[in-house]
């Protein structure tokens, strides 16, 4: 989400409102615009909420200005929230000042590669198991919209090679099942025969 600050100018306006002071450190600010008395806030304005709501008394303290969010203006609230986790878990001040710029990919945890690998590997055994096309993970734009939405950039939908590469090292590994199996039957006695054009095996996927 941009800052309204970053879109709208935040000179006073005519009721006496404007940008809070750069000393008020509370993420939640941004979303507000302020009256004063000297250096003493008595009114605040939620910009989200569009000019025709009633400014509110400022109690002492930025809970209702959470309250607000939480209760109107949810994705806001998380957004912030992002931002608090990623520079808490920066590395360094560098990486801490991204988080500030509103960097989407750098405000959530990224998957680790194993998580990653994970994702693409139940990805490329949907698309076998249903019949999907396997390039839809790279080229239909609605399917990774909702990775997206979910992981919030954190996760791209893997592209056709590397389906591809998923679905033959899945083969491979059905393949040494079906083998496994046969041997074990064939250790008890059992000599199976495999014909026809029956489904293939649930072994196999």
């Amino acid at each position: 989400m941009v800052c309204v600050f970053d879109v709208f100018a935040d000179d006073e306006d005519e009721s006496g409102f404007k940008k809070p002071p750069d000393n008020f450190r509370s993420p939640f600010w941004k979303h507000y615009k302020v009256k004063m008395d000297g250096k003493k806030v008595i009114e605040y304005k939620c910009l989200l909420c569009g000019p025709e709501v009633a400014a509110k008394c400022f109690c002492g303290n930025t809970s209702n200005l959470r309250t607000h969010l939480a209760h109107c203006h949810k994705d806001a609230l998380v957004d912030i929230k992002a931002v608090q986790l990623c520079e808490d878990t920066a590395a360094d001040a560098s990486s801490a000042s991204q988080c500030k710029k509103g960097s989407i990919d750098a405000m959530l945890p990224q998957p680790s590669a194993a998580q990653r690998d994970r994702l693409h590997k139940k990805i490329s055994l949907w698309l076998v198991r249903r019949g999907r096309p396997l390039y839809l993970p790279e080229k239909d734009e609605e399917f990774r919209d909702i990775f997206r939405e979910i992981f919030k950039g954190g996760y791209v939908p893997p592209s056709y090679q590397i389906v591809i590469d998923q679905v033959l090292a899945l083969s491979a590994d059905g393949r040494a099942k079906v083998k496994a199996a046969l041997a074990e039957l064939k250790a008890e006695g059992i000599l199976p025969s495999i014909g026809g054009e029956g489904p293939t095996p649930s072994v196999w996927l």
